[in-house]
């Protein structure tokens, strides 16, 4: 049986199963354990499936866009301790963009700096940030609410967020290859795309969930940001990352 061949069989099973082991997958098609992880190592960089402990399962391709509850709750550990990771990092005094996301918003908890100068487009990083830090700068762009993910996009938006420098901007990603980080909603992609444009430094947070995930609308190149923060990566991710990224993680494999 040709790579090819296996490759198909190997989506099918994978296909059905949700997640299926490389030894599962060694004996259904005949082959040694270390053919089925080159097939899989194709099928990464492909960006078909992920790997995870002793197995693999699909990427979904286009994800399914949550609301700010929804997101806020999901992986929320995970969300925690990336956010206890990256805000001791920001420089004191410094003029930052947060963007969209419940883990940017979350570094409010985290965040010890005597002052910081925020500009953000979330509203819920706004409100969690100006009530928690009264003695920061804390900007709320304009622009028309997007209730379902509470942030401001639009012309409007677009319009401040691209007149604006930055020492520092911090994004999230609804998806996350070597190639690109990406966004379900166009408009909130664009709206990070500026900001990131006029930074000194980008970083972008996300939890083990998003990685080699694509979401609808690639907003900004990987090899252009500076750091990829995220909970836990498998060898074989960090390997891939690490050739385009810093990486840091709470957590390996």
């Amino acid at each position: 049986m040709s790579q090819t061949q296996r490759l198909i069989q190997i989506k099918e099973i994978i296909e059905q199963q949700g997640f299926t082991t490389i030894n599962d997958l060694a004996e259904r098609l005949n082959v040694s354990t270390m053919t089925i992880r080159r097939d899989l190592a194709k099928m990464v960089e492909r960006n078909e499936v992920r790997l995870l402990r002793g197995g693999a399962e699909l990427v979904e391709k286009f994800l399914a866009e949550r609301t700010i509850n929804e997101k806020s709750v999901l992986n929320l550990d995970a969300k925690k301790a990336i956010a206890k990771l990256v805000a001791p990092l920001i420089p004191e005094g410094s003029v930052i963009y947060l963007g969209t996301g419940s883990t940017v918003a979350l570094l409010s908890d985290y965040l010890t700096q005597h002052f910081l100068r925020i500009t953000t487009n979330s509203l819920t990083a706004f409100s969690r940030i100006a009530n928690a830090h009264p003695d920061y700068e804390v900007t709320l762009s304009g622009g028309r609410l997007r209730p379902k993910s509470g942030v401001l996009i639009g012309g409007v938006t677009d319009t401040i967020l691209e007149r604006l420098n930055f020492d520092l901007a911090i994004v999230s990603a609804d998806g996350v290859t070597t190639a690109a980080i990406s966004d379900i909603i166009v408009e909130e992609g664009r709206a990070q795309s500026l900001a990131l444009k006029n930074a000194k430094e980008r970083w972008v947070i996300a939890d083990h969930s998003k990685l080699d995930q694509a979401a609808y609308f690639p907003f900004f190149e990987l090899k252009a940001m500076q750091r990829l923060f995220t909970d836990r990566v498998t060898s074989d991710q960090l390997r891939r990352y690490q050739g385009v990224i810093n990486v840091n993680t709470v957590g390996g494999e």
